[in-house]
């Protein structure tokens, strides 16, 4: 009797780790999954920035005001209550410095965490090295900018009506990635459900972005449709704020119609009789301003290239594919160092005489 109790209760701690073996499996592919996520949403964006920033041929200044990632803390803030851009050159290169020094640290962060398989870590670095990369773009186009309407026969932008049409395209872009994520919900299983914090945060994400967009309703007063768009928009957002089975169902419904208000806010904001005139650039200034949106755009491909690579490194599970993939990522990261020392130097210079690279220099946004 002892003897079958023991082997009973062997039997019993041997299923027990199977479970536990399992659940940890389980846990390992959801931290991948997310990982995966993230890395897709932070190429996403990057190679938003870039196409705004970097390959737009309109000159305007760049506002920080809803953006404290690109504000460094030897720096003095720009006027928030304004919406005023850094007007110095000096700061925008001393915090071009700055981010450069903080991305090259999260790269080998991020490589070193992936190599242990904290893959929750990394998901957290990858996020942050996203936003370091977009507040480094975004003070280099100020910079460029500044040099450029400070060149002989050059004028600078007017300011438009409402809300630049920069932050408005983000703001659109993030509420875009809030709608798809809640609308995955209706088709996704009960484990891959979001938590309430997830939730919480997503409505988070959602109400900081309309406080942006709502910035151009000021000056859409005559327009009541579009107040009225927004104000059916912020309702729609704040299901999202309950946590729970019915809320997520909820969220799930007003997802599209908030996607709709969002893109009609916008699309009515950017009609030209809303924006004022870009700037108006002397060759010299074209030639500077070319120069350092050049450094700039080495950053960005490279780091949109480490993003892509740290979502296949996520969902690779085979491993000599592992190791492949591994090297891919460190050339990306050792590519996003050249490109930092690039951009510097044209800093250094105010503009060098290499040309802005074309388009195709950035991987197409379709490949994330």
């Amino acid at each position: 009797m002892a003897s079958w109790e023991g082997g009973e209760e062997t039997a019993q701690r041997r299923d027990d780790g199977k479970g536990a073996t399992l659940r940890e499996q389980d846990v390992n592919w959801a931290q991948r999954r997310d990982l995966a996520r993230v890395s897709q949403a932070c190429g996403a964006e990057m190679q938003l920035v870039a196409d705004l920033l970097l390959l737009s041929g309109e000159a305007r200044p760049v506002y920080f005001d809803n953006n404290p990632g690109c504000q460094s803390a030897s720096l003095p803030p720009p006027s928030s209550s304004t919406r005023t851009p850094w007007a110095s050159f000096e700061h925008c290169r001393d915090a071009v410095v700055a981010r450069s020094k903080g991305l090259m640290i999260l790269l080998h962060e991020l490589q070193a965490s992936l190599n242990l398989g904290r893959f929750a870590e990394t998901a957290k670095l990858a996020t942050e090295t996203g936003s370091s990369a977009v507040a480094l773009i975004e003070c280099a186009t100020q910079a460029a900018y500044l040099v450029a309407v400070g060149a002989p026969g050059s004028r600078p932008a007017c300011p438009s009506s409402v809300a630049d049409p920069y932050r408005m395209a983000r703001s659109r872009h993030r509420i875009e990635r809030c709608c798809a994520r809640l609308s995955s919900l209706a088709s996704e299983s009960p484990e891959e459900q979001l938590t309430a914090q997830q939730l919480l945060d997503i409505s988070k994400d959602v109400h900081a972005q309309l406080l942006v967009l709502s910035e151009a309703c000021a000056g859409l007063g005559c327009d009541p449709t579009a107040r009225e768009q927004l104000k059916l928009a912020v309702h729609g957002a704040g299901a999202s704020a309950e946590p729970g089975a019915r809320s997520q169902e909820r969220c799930a419904l007003f997802a599209a119609p908030l996607e709709r208000s969002v893109h009609a806010l916008v699309a009515l904001a950017s009609e030209s009789r809303f924006q004022g005139p870009s700037a108006e650039l002397s060759p010299t200034g074209k030639a500077a301003r070319s120069g350092i949106l050049g450094g700039a755009m080495s950053v960005a491909a490279a780091c949109v290239t480490v993003a892509r690579w740290l979502r296949d490194a996520a969902v690779t599970v085979d491993p000599r594919r592992s190791g492949e993939v591994n090297e891919r990522l460190r050339e990306a990261a050792a590519a996003a160092a050249d490109g930092c020392e690039l951009l510097l130097r044209a800093l250094r210079e105010k503009g060098s005489p290499r040309l802005l690279p074309p388009e195709e220099a950035l991987l197409n946004r379709h490949s994330l």
